[in-house]
């Protein structure tokens, strides 16, 4: 199963195709300039501003998009064959759920939206401006969503709570927003289908089947793998679970533009699932960044400047 990547600029924020060069910021570093937008609403868990000018925020959401993409990519590069023992895998385990959580941020900013931590010196920054035009109101520190709407240039605030936790229920909504999109664009009934078809079973796998609200089982799986020390992976190991050379053999395929993966593993293979699952996550990242500079409008562009530089550097962008 492969999502037909060849259909995302007809889904993702289109005007980051644009976007030359990115900034040597963040999105929250603008936000603390008080410069690029206005508050129009506040409350302690919420905000909404309107953008005074998309290239000047959409500029410093693509350094947060290369930064996420190049440590999603590094993280799962840096998984080696080696170890002390052959089935010792569960680091290699664990770098790959941040193969994929850090490819869930990327994918997220590529579509308008990101979460993150305000803490007071960025929340401090929103009080004031909604100050200067009259809305008073505290605005809580803590990890929040931003949606960016790019037909009214605004950004709508939201505070989340667990930062692992609520970025997968973020992402796992926007799969749920893509696949109604989907039915709209231009491409052949068959395309259509696979693309609703992996986008729903990727669904089915982060919500366990229904299991787990929210969509972030990989998070729960890694919790259980790192903290409760499950699934065989430390001393004494299980036979049962593929070796080291067998488990790196796998990874490669998120670097191969013909692999395809199986997600429609039975809940009761979790280990497996979990591997499927965020390689799938990781390989649809690294191929939204070779389709953003593939589909670019101009020479230059923000991705030769990260993520597609690091893979370039991976050999990994074939």
């Amino acid at each position: 199963m492969r999502f037909p990547i060849g259909i995302l600029p007809q889904l993702w924020l289109d005007d980051l195709r644009a976007v030359a060069d990115p900034a040597r910021e963040s999105v929250k570093d603008w936000l603390r300039a008080e410069t690029g937008f206005a508050v129009t609403s506040l409350n302690p868990s919420a905000f909404e501003i309107q953008v005074h000018h998309a290239p000047e925020f959409l500029s410093p959401l693509t350094f947060e998009l290369n930064l996420w993409a190049s440590s999603a990519f590094e993280s799962m590069s840096s998984i080696s064959p080696q170890a002390v023992r052959t089935h010792a895998t569960a680091w290699p385990l664990i770098q790959l759920y941040y193969s994929a959580f850090f490819s869930a941020h990327c994918i997220l900013r590529a579509f308008g939206q990101m979460c993150s931590q305000l803490d007071s010196s960025y929340t401090n920054a929103l009080r004031r401006s909604a100050h200067s035009i009259g809305i008073v109101s505290p605005l809580e520190d803590g990890f929040y969503a931003l949606r960016y709407d790019r037909s009214l240039t605004r950004i709508y605030g939201t505070k989340l709570k667990e930062s692992h936790a609520d970025t997968w229920k973020t992402f796992t909504n926007l799969l749920k927003q893509i696949e109604k999109n989907i039915p709209n664009i231009s491409a052949t009934k068959d395309t259509k289908d696979t693309a609703t078809k992996c986008l729903k079973k990727l669904r089915d796998i982060l919500e366990n089947n229904g299991a787990t609200n929210g969509g972030n089982w990989l998070s729960q799986f890694r919790n259980r793998l790192n903290y409760q020390k499950a699934f065989g992976v430390w001393y004494p190991y299980s036979k049962r679970n593929p070796d080291i050379e067998a488990l790196y053999h796998s990874l490669q395929r998120w670097k191969d533009k013909s692999s395809v993966f199986n997600l429609e593993i039975s809940r009761s293979q979790e280990l497996l699932r979990f591997v499927e699952a965020s390689i799938f996550i990781t390989s649809f990242c690294r191929e939204m960044i070779i389709e953003l500079s593939n589909t670019r409008l101009s020479r230059r562009h923000f991705v030769d400047r990260g993520g597609l530089d690091f893979l370039r550097f991976a050999r990994c962008d074939d």
